[in-house]
């Protein structure tokens, strides 16, 4: 179920970069051929969720975007008081919930920093993506929910500085935890050293440089694997049978889902949440009560007992 749920992560942050420039059809054929691609990424050793699921998310969204034109200032391409409520009220959520994520897997203090690091994580990615987001607006690639600068930078960020963080890690800082962090830094079998550990199963024996190096190559692989194969499902996607979208059709649910008219959901919220809102919502169930002094039908009210 932990393997599910952070598959199903790294799909979520895919589609958050093809939003609204994407079918029904497209975001259901392009999580199927991601799926296999992220489990390949993770077989190799790279479970780097947040990086592969924003790149390969961007990579498909370029190559997805190719044939439309001018799709960036699309009138549409536009926040609504209802979508700004529901992302802070998704931000509080995620920054409750992702503590938890990452340090399922863990346990005992190995838990605790994986917890604390998340926090100290979310308030540096938060200002780090704020400074340098905009330096990467040049680039020409169009991401909707803005899942570069939310997960990809702080996902690369997390990668240097684990490659830092394993370059200097010593029994010194670490203890025997080292061995639990690092499970490759393990002596092999029938070593003295390791009958010491004898709690731990055999590793590698790698050194501080060779962890290092290893880190930094399973950032690059996931990277590679994401950009390729996001940008070769995206450009497979663009063709007459997955039904790309056309320009009429960007940024709207209209083909696909029942809308409230333009202005109409802003207004009833702003009502639900005004003074009168309980009354509001009461009145459009059972009806308006009464009639105008034209001695107009009277609807039904629950508190006439009717």
């Amino acid at each position: 179920m932990v393997d599910a749920s952070f598959t199903c992560g790294a799909v979520l942050v895919s589609v958050g970069a093809a939003l609204g420039k994407t079918s029904p059809t497209q975001l259901l054929l392009m999580s199927v051929l991601e799926v296999p691609v992220y489990h390949l990424n993770s077989h190799l050793g790279s479970i780097f969720i947040h990086t592969f699921g924003a790149y390969f998310g961007v990579a498909f969204s370029r190559c997805v975007t190719r044939k439309v034109v001018h799709h960036h200032h699309h009138p549409n391409n536009t926040s609504s008081y209802t979508s700004n409520l529901f992302s802070m009220l998704g931000t509080l959520l995620l920054w409750v919930y992702w503590p938890s994520f990452n340090g399922v897997v863990e346990s005992g203090r190995s838990q605790g920093r994986a917890v604390l690091n998340t926090y100290l994580a979310l308030s540096g990615s938060t200002m780090g993506a704020l400074i340098t987001s905009s330096l990467t607006h040049k680039f020409g690639i169009h991401d909707t929910c803005g899942v570069h600068n939310l997960h990809g930078m702080p996902g690369l960020l997390s990668a240097l500085v684990s490659v830092g963080v394993a370059l200097f890690a010593s029994e010194t800082n670490y203890g025997k935890e080292l061995y639990l962090q690092y499970p490759m830094m393990v002596p092999a079998a029938n070593t003295s050293f390791q009958q010491d550990l004898d709690d731990l199963a055999p590793g590698e024996g790698r050194t501080a440089g060779q962890q290092a190096l290893y880190q930094a190559l399973a950032t690059f692989i996931t990277l590679l694997l994401a950009v390729v194969f996001g940008g070769a499902v995206g450009f497979l996607l663009t063709f007459a049978p997955f039904d790309p979208l056309t320009q009429p059709r960007l940024y709207t649910d209209a083909p696909w889902w029942e809308l409230p008219e333009d202005g109409e959901e802003e207004e009833l919220i702003k009502e639900e949440v005004s003074n009168g809102g309980v009354r509001r919502i009461f009145n459009i169930q059972v009806g308006e009560r009464g009639g105008g002094r034209g001695g107009g039908a009277r609807l039904p009210s629950l508190r006439d007992g009717e």
